[in-house]
């Protein structure tokens, strides 16, 4: 196993200064939800794993030379990724060879919102305003096999042939669980744009009634086809980096710009709001303890999940 995880950070925004106020800018926040995930992964093993995040300003043409990480991760951000801005063509093409060029093929890709939006430019699909409109809160996430397969490799439930696999959950084993189950309402999305088709040559893991697309797989070619199979690209349209506190700052910002009408407003309130299973408490910048939010997706399930592909 490994003892050290170094991850290249693109940072594609900074938060809106409410939430920096509170929680750090993207690089806190990012590391702080690894981090998390890592101290609190079910197989006690990893838990001592040293976690290495390296920050780079993408907007300021910074960009990392990959060989020594083990991943690049993509935060979100406020742009579209369909917008012609030089920053954003040279975020696309960076990501086009990092993921064609066999040279760089150890190092795994991982999108977050409109970092999975970059990943479905770069390989051949399209990004668009959503007709549906905006997705603000908690949603449930309808799993594929591909998304069960997925969560399987720390949760448990059912694998491709059918076996049962042992659910861990906070250190502890547990008998039977379906990991579609677990995994409901545990996605945090904060997003207008979607993609519009599944890229080539990779797996789709959930949708929503709202975005067909709430995520994606890509196998390195020569996995085995049963499972585990090695992940080289993993896109999530949800956050699993955001609590609450976090998106309600955001809505709030928004909000009073107009840039979300009351009704919209008012139901990503409520759904910002929905109980949450399947996680681990969360701290604050600084390492105070937040009130009343226990239970969060991106310290739970999905974060380890993340965790999970780092390892591979």
């Amino acid at each position: 196993m490994k003892n050290v995880i170094k991850v290249a950070l693109l940072i594609n925004d900074t938060p809106v200064p409410e939430v920096v106020a509170r929680h750090g800018d993207y690089l806190e926040i990012f590391t702080r939800h690894l981090r998390d995930s890592v101290e609190s992964y079910p197989d006690e093993s990893v838990r001592g794993l040293e976690l290495v995040v390296d920050g780079y300003e993408v907007r300021e043409g910074k960009f990392p030379e990959v060989e020594g990480y083990d991943a690049v991760m993509m935060t979100g951000s406020a742009s579209s990724a369909y917008e012609p801005l030089p920053w954003i063509t040279r975020l696309i093409s960076f990501i086009r060879d990092l993921i064609t060029d066999p040279s760089k093929s150890h190092t795994k890709v991982i999108g977050i919102c409109f970092g999975m939006q970059i990943l479905a430019l770069a390989t051949g699909s399209i990004v668009a305003p959503n007709p549906a409109g905006w997705e603000l809160g908690i949603y449930d996430v309808d799993l594929t096999p591909c998304g069960r397969d997925w969560l399987a490799r720390v949760l448990g439930g059912a694998d491709r042939e059918g076996k049962e696999v042992p659910l861990l959950a906070e250190g502890e084993v547990v008998e039977k669980v379906d990991a579609g189950e677990v995994v409901k309402r545990e996605q945090e999305v904060l997003h207008r744009d979607h993609v519009t088709s599944l890229p080539a040559n990779t797996e789709l893991l959930g949708s929503t009634p709202k975005c067909p697309v709430q995520g994606f797989i890509q196998y390195y070619p020569s996995s085995s086809p049963s499972l585990p199979r090695k992940i080289h690209i993993l896109a999530l349209q949800g956050h699993p980096e955001l609590i609450p506190d976090i998106v309600n700052r955001i809505i709030d910002v928004r909000s009073a710009k107009g840039v979300l009408d009351e009704p919209t407003t008012r139901e990503a309130r409520e759904r910002v709001g929905r109980e949450m299973v399947g996680g681990m408490g969360v701290v604050g910048k600084g390492g105070n303890k937040v009130d009343g939010l226990n239970g969060l997706i991106g310290r739970g399930v999905v974060g380890w999940a993340v965790v999970q592909v780092l390892l591979e």
